[in-house]
């Protein structure tokens, strides 16, 4: 099997009972198939499960019910692939598993933000695994998909242009990609020379507002961990509803003129994640409208930190990431949400590559 794996990880020391927050509360902890085997053949152990006999039982607080009063977990040398994995987490794509970095830890966040050099990976055979098989995954389809995605993941860590141009090269190359894989012209499907000459109409202020208010729009019907996360996301929809947008936006985009890496760190991290999947659900231009959508989000959310307190810095970011990757990351519902609202023609690729 191959074994492809952040660098950035090595550095990575979990903060234990000095982290602010906790990934053992809050969101449910589904058991991996052995650990749940384990748990429901063990009488003490099966009252922890829920009735699917996959999930734990949530404490009256939200919490795992292994954690204890300092925040240190009781079971940690028997706890779950879940729980061993984080702030990892891996998916399978034919014969490989790929790990990506979960943005809702406190103690990755800052390794990941402050290093301005692209996100790499490493891989490597492991002939100690037994290849996955994933029998929905296109095999002549995955080799060049994967291709798409490294060509995307380069414009996303191009740091010579723009970070909106950055994002019409992903959704141009997608958008060439998308028609080729619905055509069944496997043959067609060759990622241009870089960089992409792309042909688009330039930046409408008008259909960027529009964009903004209807991506800020799906997030106020998100399900929230944590409800007061909502006023967030609020305050971002009423930025948007604003006639000077383009200019708080300019503005902002201007104090964030050394920093764009931050946002090409979420970019690049949600391309590795989902757009290899379209090697199965054949829809690489909506796996590319969804991460440019993801750090769009950011972006509004930052904006509107910016305009409330005229300064946005590492650690309001940090903050940021931490919330939205909480409520978006770690939800089955809202990712759903956002690709179902995205395939709706205000969001066509022209529309989109209008609004950037």
């Amino acid at each position: 099997m191959r074994i492809r794996m952040p660098r950035l990880f090595s550095a990575f020391h979990c903060l234990a009972d000095a982290c602010p927050d906790t990934c053992c509360a809050a969101w449910e902890i589904e058991l991996d198939e052995s650990t749940a085997a384990r748990y429901s053949s063990d009488p003490s152990l099966s009252k922890l499960l829920r009735e699917d006999g996959v999930t734990l039982r949530q404490r009256a607080d939200g919490a795992c019910p292994h954690l204890d009063a300092s925040g240190l977990c009781r079971s940690y040398a028997d706890r779950p692939c879940v729980c061993r994995e984080y702030p990892l987490y891996h998916y399978v794509l034919g014969s490989r598993r790929e790990y990506g970095l979960s943005f809702s830890c406190p103690a990755l966040l800052p390794l990941i933000l402050a290093e301005k050099k692209p996100l790499l990976y490493e891989e490597t055979d492991d002939p100690r695994v037994f290849p996955d098989t994933y029998s929905e995954i296109d095999a002549e389809l995955l080799p060049k998909i994967l291709r798409a995605r490294e060509t995307c993941l380069a414009y996303a860590a191009e740091q010579s242009i723009s970070l909106p141009s950055r994002m019409r090269a992903i959704l141009a190359l997608s958008g060439a990609i998308d028609s080729a894989v619905r055509r069944r012209r496997y043959g067609a499907i060759e990622p241009p020379p870089f960089p992409l000459s792309i042909s688009a109409p330039r930046r409408s202020e008008k259909r960027m507002k529009k964009t903004a208010k209807r991506l800020l729009s799906i997030c106020l019907s998100f399900e929230y961990l944590d409800p007061s996360h909502r006023a967030l996301f609020a305050s971002a929809y009423d930025l948007a509803r604003r006639a000077d947008l383009p200019l708080l936006l300019d503005a902002f985009m201007t104090h964030m003129s050394a920093r764009t890496h931050e946002y090409e760190k979420w970019l690049s991290q949600s391309l590795c994640r989902s757009y290899g999947f379209a090697a199965e659900t054949r829809d690489p231009l909506l796996r590319a409208k969804t991460s440019v959508s993801e750090t769009l989000l950011l972006v509004f959310l930052g904006c509107a930190r910016y305009v409330e307190v005229g300064d946005f810095t590492l650690d309001d970011q940090i903050e940021l990431f931490r919330i939205f990757a909480r409520e978006y990351e770690h939800s089955t519902e809202n990712p759903s949400l956002l690709r179902k609202k995205l395939r709706h023609p205000a969001f066509s690729l022209r529309k989109m590559l209008a609004s950037l």
